[in-house]
């Protein structure tokens, strides 16, 4: 019986193989694999995790993955905000801002339900599947074939089977069991009755199932405690935003070309009717938090051989949720500059690009360091005109004169990085390694489940043995079993003994030494 649980653990692995191929080719059960550093540490790039059931995994603080059809991409994040209508609000465990895409439940394609680290990895390499689906396959056929006990010991099961059912003397029982190739010289005296053959397990062997048996079901039912009692997951809040806008202006004689008497941020600056141009930053921290830093405001020429030199021309530190600052670039300077190079190095440059920009920088929040922040605006440079290079990326500044400014928002974030963390219950982390230690234990209970069970013990009455044997006593009982169980032959009980006969080897032990003719004793 309890090889038959082993045979049925066994069964069960290549079931559930199959039940799992099945699942994924009808579609409910999706795998993914991980790539990026964005949920850190839940999960490493090339972990392949199986995902399913989407709406079980729409509540806020589990993982899911859905479809972005902005790109037909998978995303593998967790659920922060949100609802299945106006769509659910997604982050990874590594980021610290919102995903721009809010999928609703649709989208939403399901939850971790198994992960298997670094396998992602290798079955996306070219022509790695066929190989790693045949290994999985061979692995599995071998287990079966480990555990199916071998064919001269089934056989002797069919014959004992066939002498209970016609009960026949000892002598013709003996001789029944051996196999084809051994005679065992064992007679039966004529006024013997028929005995009943019966086995006997070795303690050894059953200790071995037991364990393996209760090492499964402890494992297994680590595994449903893991699903069954998961730990609440605690996100920490988005860190807080901030912004810094970046804009330019300068007076220009009115007319046909600026209107308002005002060369604005993403107009080009003709240099003949412009000298000047003044470069504001604005910075706002969100909620009014108080930062400390150092605001800078800079220009940065650069020619078309790879010369470039920057000049700060503001720089003020703060402490406060706002900072403006404000610089002045003189346009003359710039192409003085330019033609000075040309003039040095004899490579003609009909043209330059200036970067206009603004930085934040060594900037802490309550005591803690945050990343820099750069807003930038380039432009083009030529002998007559300063012209954006990238004037559709310009935002509206917020202004009432309606002008127009470059915007970079970021999360405050520096050298700390929050994670969700998890409380009470069973720690999710745990799931993993316990599937694997569940199918690891299979797998060796399946290889190290004992296939010589039990041996066969008969009773017999007379027995003549030759004088060609070769007499072995054994002083352990067990080892005497496990070599009747070996060999596939019966073990014979006599008056004070117990003995196998192997070819011309007689193994026995007890207080007598079998003898030729001894008397009968009933079993």
């Amino acid at each position: 019986m309890l090889r038959r649980i082993g045979q049925a653990a066994t069964a069960l692995v290549v079931t559930t193989c199959t039940l799992a191929a099945i699942a994924v080719a009808s579609g409910w059960l999706h795998p993914v694999v991980t790539r990026g550093v964005s949920m850190l540490p839940t999960y490493q790039t090339g972990d392949l995790v199986f995902v399913a059931d989407p709406a079980g995994a729409s509540t806020i603080g589990s993982i899911a993955a859905y479809r972005n059809p902005a790109n037909d991409s998978i995303v593998l994040h967790r659920i922060v905000g949100g609802d299945a209508t106006a769509g659910f609000e997604l982050r990874g465990d590594n980021n610290e801002s919102i995903d721009p895409y809010r999928p609703v439940l649709s989208d939403m394609i399901g939850g971790p339900v198994l992960t298997i680290p670094r396998v992602g990895t290798l079955l996306q390499q070219p022509g790695a599947v066929a190989p790693v689906l045949l290994g999985i396959g061979g692995l599995l056929t071998g287990l079966l074939v480990v555990t199916q006990p071998p064919a001269s010991r089934r056989r002797a099961r069919r014959r004992l089977r066939g002498l209970r059912t016609l009960g026949t003397t000892p002598s013709i029982r003996a001789a029944s069991l051996a196999p084809p190739t051994q005679a065992i010289p064992v007679t039966a005296a004529p006024d013997t009755a028929p005995a009943t053959a019966h086995r006997r397990t070795p303690s050894r062997a059953t200790a071995t199932r037991i364990a393996l048996v209760l090492l499964v079901l402890a494992l297994a039912a680590g595994v449903v405690a893991a699903f069954a009692l998961p730990a609440q997951v605690v996100t920490p809040p988005p860190a807080p935003e901030q912004a810094l806008s970046l804009s330019y202006g300068g007076p220009a004689a009115a007319g046909v070309t600026y209107p308002d008497g005002v060369a604005a941020t993403g107009d080009p600056v003709f240099l003949r009717l412009v000298d000047h141009l003044d470069v504001v930053m604005r910075y706002d921290a969100a909620d009014q938090r108080t930062v400390r830093g150092t605001a800078s405001v800079w220009v940065e020429l650069a020619s078309t051989s790879g010369w470039s030199s920057r000049e700060v021309l503001a720089q003020q530190d703060f402490d406060g949720a706002t900072q403006s600052l404000a610089g002045t670039v003189t346009l003359a300077v710039l192409l003085s500059t330019i033609g000075a190079l040309a003039t040095e190095t004899g490579v003609p440059s009909s043209s330059a690009k200036v970067t206009l920009g603004a930085t934040v920088a060594e900037a802490t929040l309550d005591g803690r360091s945050i990343d820099p922040i750069t807003s930038t605006i380039e432009l083009s440079l030529t002998s007559d005109s300063l012209t954006p290079l990238d004037a559709a990326g310009l935002v509206d500044s917020g202004n009432a004169d309606g002008s127009k400014a470059a915007l970079t928002t970021a999360a405050m974030t520096g050298s700390e990085r929050r994670t969700a963390t998890e409380t009470g219950g069973i720690p999710r982390r745990w799931r993993q390694p316990l599937v694997m230690a569940l199918l690891a234990g299979v797998a060796l209970a399946a290889l190290a489940w004992p296939t010589r069970t039990t041996s066969v013990v008969m009773p017999v009455g007379a027995i003549e043995l030759s004088p060609q044997l070769t007499r072995i006593r054994m002083d352990d009982a067990a080892a005497l079993d496990e070599i009747a169980a070996h060999e596939d032959v019966p073990l014979l009980a006599g008056p004070g003994w117990r003995a196998v006969l192997v070819e011309q080897r007689l193994y026995w032990d007890g207080d007598h030494e079998p003898r030729s003719t001894e008397a009968h004793v009933p079993a």
